[in-house]
Protein backbone atom coordinates (compact mmCIF):
# COMPACT_ATOMS: atom_id res chain seq x y z
CA UNK A 1 0.00 0.00 0.00
CA UNK A 2 1.76 3.27 -0.68
CA UNK A 3 1.27 6.47 1.30
CA UNK A 4 2.72 9.55 -0.41
CA UNK A 5 3.69 12.19 1.96
CA UNK A 6 5.77 15.98 1.77
CA UNK A 7 8.78 15.37 3.85
CA UNK A 8 7.39 18.62 6.11
CA UNK A 9 5.19 15.47 7.84
CA UNK A 10 7.95 13.38 7.99
CA UNK A 11 7.51 13.18 11.69
CA UNK A 12 3.47 12.76 11.44
CA UNK A 13 4.60 9.94 8.61
CA UNK A 14 6.84 8.11 11.45
CA UNK A 15 4.29 7.91 14.04
CA UNK A 16 1.64 6.23 11.84
CA UNK A 17 3.93 3.95 10.36
CA UNK A 18 4.89 2.59 13.88
CA UNK A 19 1.38 2.09 14.20
CA UNK A 20 0.73 0.18 11.02
CA UNK A 21 3.29 -1.89 11.68
CA UNK A 22 2.36 -3.26 14.94
CA UNK A 23 -1.17 -3.58 13.29
CA UNK A 24 0.29 -6.05 10.43
CA UNK A 25 -0.36 -3.61 7.80
CA UNK A 26 2.72 -2.42 5.42
CA UNK A 27 3.16 0.83 4.00
CA UNK A 28 5.33 1.93 1.83
CA UNK A 29 6.35 5.56 2.46
CA UNK A 30 6.88 7.92 -0.64
CA UNK A 31 8.28 11.35 -0.65
CA UNK A 32 6.51 13.65 -3.17
CA UNK A 33 6.41 17.97 -3.00
CA UNK A 34 3.72 19.36 -0.74
CA UNK A 35 2.85 21.35 -4.14
CA UNK A 36 2.49 18.23 -6.06
CA UNK A 37 1.12 15.66 -2.98
CA UNK A 38 -2.33 15.77 -3.39
CA UNK A 39 -2.40 15.50 -7.19
CA UNK A 40 0.38 12.52 -7.33
CA UNK A 41 -1.84 10.59 -5.03
CA UNK A 42 -5.08 11.45 -5.83
CA UNK A 43 -4.49 10.17 -9.68
CA UNK A 44 -2.93 7.06 -8.40
CA UNK A 45 -5.93 6.59 -5.50
CA UNK A 46 -3.40 6.07 -2.59
CA UNK A 47 -3.51 7.46 0.36
CA UNK A 48 -1.68 10.68 1.30
CA UNK A 49 -1.01 13.49 4.18
CA UNK A 50 -1.66 17.03 3.42
CA UNK A 51 -2.73 19.82 4.85
CA UNK A 52 -5.64 19.96 7.63
CA UNK A 53 -7.96 21.05 5.15
CA UNK A 54 -10.11 24.12 6.39
CA UNK A 55 -14.49 23.95 6.41
CA UNK A 56 -14.73 25.50 3.30
CA UNK A 57 -11.76 23.59 1.34
CA UNK A 58 -13.62 20.50 2.00
CA UNK A 59 -15.57 20.48 -1.30
CA UNK A 60 -12.39 19.41 -3.10
CA UNK A 61 -11.76 16.33 -1.73
CA UNK A 62 -15.67 15.13 -2.58
CA UNK A 63 -14.29 11.06 -3.03
CA UNK A 64 -12.06 11.16 -0.24
CA UNK A 65 -12.36 10.71 3.61
CA UNK A 66 -9.84 12.40 6.03
CA UNK A 67 -9.23 12.44 9.37
CA UNK A 68 -6.67 14.77 11.65
CA UNK A 69 -3.27 13.46 12.80
CA UNK A 70 -3.12 16.50 14.61
CA UNK A 71 -3.53 19.95 14.58
CA UNK A 72 -1.81 20.56 11.61
CA UNK A 73 -2.01 17.21 9.47
CA UNK A 74 -4.79 14.83 8.14
CA UNK A 75 -4.67 11.48 6.05
CA UNK A 76 -6.56 11.51 3.32
CA UNK A 77 -7.65 7.63 1.74
CA UNK A 78 -10.43 6.52 -0.91
CA UNK A 79 -14.25 6.82 0.66
CA UNK A 80 -13.76 3.11 -0.16
CA UNK A 81 -10.89 2.34 1.92
CA UNK A 82 -12.67 0.11 4.57
CA UNK A 83 -9.45 -0.11 6.17
CA UNK A 84 -8.64 3.33 6.98
CA UNK A 85 -12.76 4.33 8.01
CA UNK A 86 -11.47 1.94 10.78
CA UNK A 87 -8.44 3.66 11.89
CA UNK A 88 -9.91 6.27 11.90
CA UNK A 89 -12.32 5.23 14.86
CA UNK A 90 -8.60 4.81 16.55
CA UNK A 91 -8.21 8.77 16.48
CA UNK A 92 -11.54 9.87 16.60
CA UNK A 93 -13.56 11.06 19.62
CA UNK A 94 -17.55 10.31 19.74
CA UNK A 95 -20.07 13.32 18.93
CA UNK A 96 -22.15 13.67 21.72
CA UNK A 97 -25.73 15.01 20.55
CA UNK A 98 -27.28 16.13 24.08
CA UNK A 99 -29.86 17.60 25.64
CA UNK A 100 -30.27 20.49 26.97
CA UNK A 101 -33.66 20.82 28.46
CA UNK A 102 -36.70 22.98 28.42
CA UNK A 103 -35.09 26.08 29.48
CA UNK A 104 -34.53 25.82 33.37
CA UNK A 105 -30.67 25.27 33.93
CA UNK A 106 -31.43 23.20 36.86
CA UNK A 107 -33.12 21.01 34.60
CA UNK A 108 -30.40 19.56 32.12
CA UNK A 109 -28.72 16.63 33.15
CA UNK A 110 -25.62 15.96 34.71
CA UNK A 111 -24.47 13.79 31.46
CA UNK A 112 -24.92 17.11 29.69
CA UNK A 113 -23.29 19.04 31.91
CA UNK A 114 -20.29 17.16 31.74
CA UNK A 115 -20.07 16.77 28.11
CA UNK A 116 -19.82 20.30 28.50
CA UNK A 117 -17.02 20.65 30.06
CA UNK A 118 -14.86 18.26 28.43
CA UNK A 119 -15.80 19.26 24.52
CA UNK A 120 -14.05 21.52 21.93
CA UNK A 121 -16.89 22.40 20.23
CA UNK A 122 -20.34 23.04 20.79
CA UNK A 123 -22.80 23.56 18.19
CA UNK A 124 -26.00 24.99 20.25
CA UNK A 125 -29.53 25.52 19.35
CA UNK A 126 -31.84 29.00 19.97
CA UNK A 127 -34.10 26.93 23.00
CA UNK A 128 -33.16 26.48 25.96
CA UNK A 129 -29.29 26.18 24.99
CA UNK A 130 -27.65 29.27 24.95
CA UNK A 131 -27.16 29.73 29.47
CA UNK A 132 -25.47 26.24 29.26
CA UNK A 133 -22.30 27.90 27.27
CA UNK A 134 -20.79 28.95 30.52
CA UNK A 135 -20.18 25.37 31.39
CA UNK A 136 -17.59 24.63 28.37
CA UNK A 137 -13.70 25.16 28.92
CA UNK A 138 -11.71 28.29 28.37
CA UNK A 139 -10.27 27.12 25.04
CA UNK A 140 -14.03 25.03 23.63
CA UNK A 141 -15.61 27.27 20.44
CA UNK A 142 -19.23 27.55 20.42
CA UNK A 143 -21.02 28.01 17.39
CA UNK A 144 -24.89 28.92 17.21
CA UNK A 145 -26.97 26.96 14.43
CA UNK A 146 -30.00 27.96 16.00
CA UNK A 147 -33.37 27.32 13.46
CA UNK A 148 -36.79 29.26 14.69
CA UNK A 149 -39.61 29.17 12.87
CA UNK A 150 -39.06 31.28 9.28
CA UNK A 151 -35.42 32.83 10.75
CA UNK A 152 -33.46 29.94 10.27
CA UNK A 153 -29.67 31.08 11.10
CA UNK A 154 -28.06 27.50 9.68
CA UNK A 155 -29.95 25.38 7.55
CA UNK A 156 -29.58 21.87 8.59
CA UNK A 157 -27.49 20.71 5.88
CA UNK A 158 -24.94 23.04 7.04
CA UNK A 159 -25.27 21.90 10.57
CA UNK A 160 -24.35 17.96 9.34
CA UNK A 161 -21.49 19.72 7.62
CA UNK A 162 -20.39 21.49 10.32
CA UNK A 163 -20.82 17.76 12.40
CA UNK A 164 -19.12 15.84 9.89
CA UNK A 165 -16.06 18.59 9.84
CA UNK A 166 -14.94 18.57 13.61
CA UNK A 167 -15.09 15.17 14.06
CA UNK A 168 -12.51 14.65 11.19
CA UNK A 169 -10.47 17.11 12.64
CA UNK A 170 -10.86 15.22 15.99
CA UNK A 171 -12.50 17.49 18.10
CA UNK A 172 -14.95 16.36 20.90
CA UNK A 173 -17.98 17.53 19.43
CA UNK A 174 -21.00 18.05 21.63
CA UNK A 175 -24.07 19.03 19.19
CA UNK A 176 -26.43 20.56 21.89
CA UNK A 177 -30.22 20.72 21.08
CA UNK A 178 -32.79 22.44 22.98
CA UNK A 179 -35.50 20.04 24.95
CA UNK A 180 -34.79 16.07 24.30
CA UNK A 181 -33.24 15.97 20.90
CA UNK A 182 -35.18 12.93 19.58
CA UNK A 183 -38.50 14.98 20.04
CA UNK A 184 -38.92 17.29 17.17
CA UNK A 185 -35.48 18.13 17.09
CA UNK A 186 -34.16 16.17 13.71
CA UNK A 187 -31.78 14.08 15.62
CA UNK A 188 -32.44 11.57 12.95
CA UNK A 189 -30.55 13.18 10.27
CA UNK A 190 -27.37 14.02 12.30
CA UNK A 191 -27.06 10.35 13.15
CA UNK A 192 -27.65 9.72 9.27
CA UNK A 193 -24.45 11.97 8.99
CA UNK A 194 -22.49 9.55 11.46
CA UNK A 195 -23.65 6.43 9.99
CA UNK A 196 -22.21 7.86 6.86
CA UNK A 197 -19.31 8.47 8.48
CA UNK A 198 -19.16 5.02 10.31
CA UNK A 199 -18.12 7.54 12.90
CA UNK A 200 -18.73 6.96 16.89
CA UNK A 201 -21.70 9.02 18.73
CA UNK A 202 -23.54 9.18 21.65
CA UNK A 203 -26.89 10.30 22.60
CA UNK A 204 -28.26 11.74 25.91
CA UNK A 205 -31.22 12.24 26.37
CA UNK A 206 -33.26 15.51 27.67
CA UNK A 207 -36.14 16.44 29.61
CA UNK A 208 -39.03 17.78 26.59
CA UNK A 209 -40.73 20.63 27.29
CA UNK A 210 -44.26 18.80 27.42
CA UNK A 211 -42.74 17.58 30.52
CA UNK A 212 -42.37 20.78 31.39
CA UNK A 213 -45.67 22.56 30.01
CA UNK A 214 -47.53 19.55 32.06
CA UNK A 215 -45.95 18.17 34.61
CA UNK A 216 -44.31 21.02 35.73
CA UNK A 217 -47.73 23.55 35.80
CA UNK A 218 -49.98 20.55 36.90
CA UNK A 219 -51.48 19.81 33.94
CA UNK A 220 -50.20 16.39 33.50
CA UNK A 221 -51.20 13.87 30.66
CA UNK A 222 -52.47 10.53 32.27
CA UNK A 223 -54.54 11.37 34.95
CA UNK A 224 -56.44 7.95 37.28
CA UNK A 225 -59.61 8.23 35.96
CA UNK A 226 -59.44 10.57 33.29
CA UNK A 227 -57.11 9.85 30.82
CA UNK A 228 -54.62 6.75 29.75
CA UNK A 229 -53.13 7.98 27.22
CA UNK A 230 -52.25 11.14 25.11
CA UNK A 231 -51.09 11.88 21.66
CA UNK A 232 -48.18 14.59 20.89
CA UNK A 233 -47.63 15.82 17.22
CA UNK A 234 -47.30 18.82 15.11
CA UNK A 235 -49.33 20.57 12.51
CA UNK A 236 -46.43 21.54 10.76
CA UNK A 237 -45.34 19.23 7.61
CA UNK A 238 -41.73 18.42 6.26
CA UNK A 239 -40.58 20.15 3.21
CA UNK A 240 -44.15 22.54 3.38
CA UNK A 241 -45.33 25.51 5.28
CA UNK A 242 -48.82 24.51 5.08
CA UNK A 243 -49.96 24.10 8.74
CA UNK A 244 -52.19 21.18 8.99
CA UNK A 245 -52.95 18.76 11.93
CA UNK A 246 -52.55 15.12 10.98
CA UNK A 247 -55.89 13.64 9.65
CA UNK A 248 -57.42 10.22 11.16
CA UNK A 249 -54.77 8.12 8.67
CA UNK A 250 -51.96 9.94 10.04
CA UNK A 251 -53.00 9.32 13.45
CA UNK A 252 -53.66 5.51 12.90
CA UNK A 253 -50.06 5.20 11.79
CA UNK A 254 -48.24 6.99 14.53
CA UNK A 255 -45.85 5.32 16.74
CA UNK A 256 -47.97 3.77 19.98
CA UNK A 257 -45.94 3.67 22.92
CA UNK A 258 -47.13 0.54 26.06
CA UNK A 259 -46.52 1.11 29.75
CA UNK A 260 -47.13 -1.62 32.00
CA UNK A 261 -47.73 -3.91 29.28
CA UNK A 262 -44.51 -6.38 29.20
CA UNK A 263 -45.94 -8.97 30.80
CA UNK A 264 -49.29 -9.23 28.88
CA UNK A 265 -47.28 -9.75 25.50
CA UNK A 266 -50.03 -11.93 23.89
CA UNK A 267 -53.14 -9.96 25.18
CA UNK A 268 -51.29 -6.64 23.94
CA UNK A 269 -50.75 -9.02 20.05
CA UNK A 270 -54.17 -10.13 20.33
CA UNK A 271 -56.13 -6.57 20.96
CA UNK A 272 -53.60 -5.01 18.80
CA UNK A 273 -54.24 -7.71 15.58
CA UNK A 274 -57.93 -7.35 16.43
CA UNK A 275 -58.00 -3.53 15.60
CA UNK A 276 -57.06 -3.79 12.72
CA UNK A 277 -52.69 -3.94 12.79
CA UNK A 278 -51.20 -5.76 10.49
CA UNK A 279 -49.75 -9.33 11.69
CA UNK A 280 -46.21 -7.83 9.75
CA UNK A 281 -46.55 -4.69 12.33
CA UNK A 282 -42.86 -3.97 14.07
CA UNK A 283 -42.99 -3.92 17.58
CA UNK A 284 -39.84 -3.47 19.85
CA UNK A 285 -39.46 -4.40 23.42
CA UNK A 286 -37.14 -1.68 25.64
CA UNK A 287 -36.31 -3.23 28.83
CA UNK A 288 -33.97 -1.65 31.62
CA UNK A 289 -34.04 1.88 29.38
CA UNK A 290 -30.88 3.53 29.86
CA UNK A 291 -29.00 1.01 32.30
CA UNK A 292 -26.18 -0.94 32.33
CA UNK A 293 -28.38 -4.16 31.14
CA UNK A 294 -30.59 -2.52 28.93
CA UNK A 295 -31.81 -4.93 26.82
CA UNK A 296 -33.59 -4.54 23.07
CA UNK A 297 -35.59 -7.34 21.76
CA UNK A 298 -37.72 -6.45 18.16
CA UNK A 299 -40.33 -8.81 16.82
CA UNK A 300 -43.66 -8.52 14.75
CA UNK A 301 -47.24 -8.11 16.22
CA UNK A 302 -47.25 -11.88 15.27
CA UNK A 303 -44.35 -12.92 17.00
CA UNK A 304 -44.33 -10.80 20.04
CA UNK A 305 -45.86 -13.40 22.59
CA UNK A 306 -42.48 -15.68 21.53
CA UNK A 307 -40.59 -13.04 23.83
CA UNK A 308 -42.37 -13.21 26.87
CA UNK A 309 -40.23 -16.01 28.00
CA UNK A 310 -37.15 -13.65 27.40
CA UNK A 311 -38.77 -10.98 29.94
CA UNK A 312 -38.54 -11.56 33.72
CA UNK A 313 -40.61 -10.31 36.51
CA UNK A 314 -40.10 -6.96 38.15
CA UNK A 315 -38.44 -5.96 34.59
CA UNK A 316 -39.06 -2.56 34.02
CA UNK A 317 -39.88 -2.16 30.27
CA UNK A 318 -41.64 -0.17 27.47
CA UNK A 319 -43.15 -1.56 24.39
CA UNK A 320 -43.14 0.69 21.30
CA UNK A 321 -45.60 -0.68 18.02
CA UNK A 322 -45.14 0.95 14.44
CA UNK A 323 -42.83 1.81 11.88
CA UNK A 324 -40.47 3.69 14.22
CA UNK A 325 -39.90 0.69 15.92
CA UNK A 326 -38.11 -0.88 13.66
CA UNK A 327 -34.95 -2.04 14.60
CA UNK A 328 -33.06 -0.38 11.24
CA UNK A 329 -33.59 2.58 13.64
CA UNK A 330 -31.69 1.14 16.78
CA UNK A 331 -28.69 3.17 16.80
CA UNK A 332 -25.60 1.55 15.25
CA UNK A 333 -22.36 1.18 17.07
CA UNK A 334 -19.42 2.41 15.19
CA UNK A 335 -16.91 2.64 18.28
CA UNK A 336 -13.79 0.37 18.05
CA UNK A 337 -14.78 -1.47 21.54
CA UNK A 338 -18.50 -1.79 20.98
CA UNK A 339 -19.50 -1.82 24.71
CA UNK A 340 -16.56 -4.22 25.81
CA UNK A 341 -16.27 -4.37 29.57
CA UNK A 342 -12.97 -3.05 31.21
CA UNK A 343 -11.31 -2.74 34.80
CA UNK A 344 -8.50 -0.34 35.67
CA UNK A 345 -7.29 1.77 38.49
CA UNK A 346 -5.84 4.12 36.19
CA UNK A 347 -8.02 7.28 35.16
CA UNK A 348 -6.67 7.80 31.82
CA UNK A 349 -7.59 4.05 31.12
CA UNK A 350 -10.98 4.92 31.50
CA UNK A 351 -11.24 7.71 29.60
CA UNK A 352 -9.47 6.20 26.89
CA UNK A 353 -12.29 3.15 27.32
CA UNK A 354 -15.19 5.75 27.20
CA UNK A 355 -13.87 7.86 24.40
CA UNK A 356 -13.31 4.07 22.37
CA UNK A 357 -16.51 2.90 23.31
CA UNK A 358 -16.18 0.83 25.95
CA UNK A 359 -17.57 0.42 29.29
CA UNK A 360 -15.98 0.49 32.45
CA UNK A 361 -16.98 -2.32 34.87
CA UNK A 362 -14.43 -2.68 38.14
CA UNK A 363 -16.37 -6.17 38.50
CA UNK A 364 -16.30 -8.00 35.39
CA UNK A 365 -14.50 -6.24 32.89
CA UNK A 366 -11.31 -7.22 31.28
CA UNK A 367 -8.46 -5.54 33.96
CA UNK A 368 -6.19 -3.38 31.64
CA UNK A 369 -3.63 -2.20 33.81
CA UNK A 370 -1.68 1.02 31.89
CA UNK A 371 -2.75 3.21 28.90
CA UNK A 372 0.23 1.54 27.48
CA UNK A 373 -1.50 -1.99 27.76
CA UNK A 374 -4.56 -0.66 26.26
CA UNK A 375 -3.36 0.89 23.67
CA UNK A 376 -1.79 -2.34 22.61
CA UNK A 377 -5.29 -3.71 23.63
CA UNK A 378 -6.90 -1.47 21.37
CA UNK A 379 -4.22 -2.16 17.83
CA UNK A 380 -4.89 -5.96 18.67
CA UNK A 381 -8.32 -5.11 18.38
CA UNK A 382 -8.10 -3.41 14.74
CA UNK A 383 -5.59 -6.51 13.84
CA UNK A 384 -8.01 -8.56 14.53
CA UNK A 385 -11.00 -6.43 12.51
CA UNK A 386 -8.73 -6.01 9.29
CA UNK A 387 -8.49 -9.87 9.00
CA UNK A 388 -12.00 -10.19 9.61
CA UNK A 389 -12.44 -8.19 6.66
CA UNK A 390 -10.03 -9.70 4.36
CA UNK A 391 -11.61 -12.78 5.18
CA UNK A 392 -15.00 -11.83 3.88
CA UNK A 393 -13.35 -10.17 0.75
Amino acid sequence: MKLFFPPEYSEAYLQLELLLKRISLPIEGIHVSLSDCIETAQNEKAIYLAPLPSLEGCAKFAEWEWFALNEEVALFFPEDNACFKLIRKYYSNPVIFAGAGPGDPDLVTLASIKSLEECDVCLYDALGCKHLIKYLPKHAQAVYVGKRSKNHSTQQEEICRLIAYYVRCGKKVVRLKGGDPGIFGRLAEEIDTMDTLECPFRVIPGITSMSAATTGTGLMLTRRGLSRGFLAATPRIAGNTEFKIPNNEELLAMPRMFFMSILKCAELSEQLLASGLSPECEVTLILNASSANEKILSATLETLPDLQSQIKLGMPGLILVGKNASAQYIYKDHSLLEAKEFSSADELVKKEVLRLGGRVNAEEGELVKSVADFQCYCEGIIQEKLGAEESQD
